[in-house]
């Protein structure tokens, strides 16, 4: 008699909550050339988190969101999967973002 058993195979995905600054559309006339979304990353696909000055400055300049505090900072996290690659500005020091990245590793690990 051959007994076969069942294998639960569970998605341990594990995705990490982040706010990204994107672009506003070119035809609309707000004062801001930025909003805010929240989006959800897969840290596995992370390959390089950079710290962003430019957009100190835009953010000094009034050009990003109200509410943002001041002494924020941004980072470009570069993203890779398979054939599919991009980047995004996120809100947060490079730091910040690099220990959201581990906590979640080791969550899942």
């Amino acid at each position: 008699m051959l007994l076969l058993k069942k294998i639960k195979v569970k998605n341990k995905m594990s995705l990490i909550k982040l706010t990204e600054l994107m672009p506003r559309s070119s035809y609309t006339h707000e004062e801001t050339n930025y909003t805010l979304r929240e989006v959800y990353i897969n840290p596995d696909h992370v390959v390089c988190i950079r710290e962003e000055h430019d957009f100190r400055r835009k953010l000094m300049e009034g050009r990003l969101p109200e509410g943002l505090d001041k002494r924020q900072e941004f980072s470009r996290v570069t993203l890779s999967s398979n054939s599919l690659n991009g980047s995004m500005v996120i809100v947060g020091s490079p730091n910040i973002l690099e220990k959201k990245i581990q906590k979640k590793k080791l969550l899942k690990g």
